[in-house]
């Protein structure tokens, strides 16, 4: 008896490291390419495995979160993901132009939702960048991330 018990806690042990495995490489995968992950755990022990279930799924979301940290990817609760979509689903470029001695020009509108880092990315690097009116934002290469844009706002720019 002693050792049926032993074998299945070893095939327990064999699939729970086969599963975090799985995700490590699909963190590390999403990672490389900055996808976005989205991790659903279900608060249930699950059939026929008992208690000891729930405590297994516990360890491995925190595993997973430390991983996915350990990666540079963000970690957020899905509330803060449903406001990032929310703030993109009406927020418009217009009048986008590009001229060779004055970059690219055009305006950013604001939908009835905020953009929380609505990031704008150009086919060339960017070495100057003017938004009116004034807003923080950060440029990396050929990218522009606003932290936050409000409701309704309607802002020109100028990359160079």
């Amino acid at each position: 008896m002693q050792s049926r018990v032993n074998s299945l806690r070893t095939r327990r042990v064999n699939a729970y490291n086969r599963f975090m495995l799985m995700w490590r490489n699909t963190l590390r995968n999403q990672a490389q390419n900055g996808g976005i992950v989205t991790q659903l755990v279900h608060p249930s022990f699950g059939v026929g495995v008992g208690p000891t279930n729930l405590a297994c799924k516990i360890e491995a979301v925190r595993r997973s979160i430390r991983e996915a940290k350990s990666l540079g990817m963000r970690v957020e609760p899905m509330a803060d993901v449903f406001d990032f979509w929310r703030g993109r689903i009406d927020t418009r470029l217009r009048d986008l132009r590009w001229n060779p001695t004055q970059g690219y020009s055009g305006r950013i509108v604001v939908g009835p939702q905020p953009a929380p880092r609505l990031t704008l990315q150009f086919g060339d690097r960017v070495q100057s960048f003017k938004v009116t009116p004034e807003r923080p934002f950060e440029l990396d290469g050929d990218i522009v991330t606003f932290p936050s844009l409000a409701k309704g706002e309607d802002l020109t720019f100028i990359a160079k």
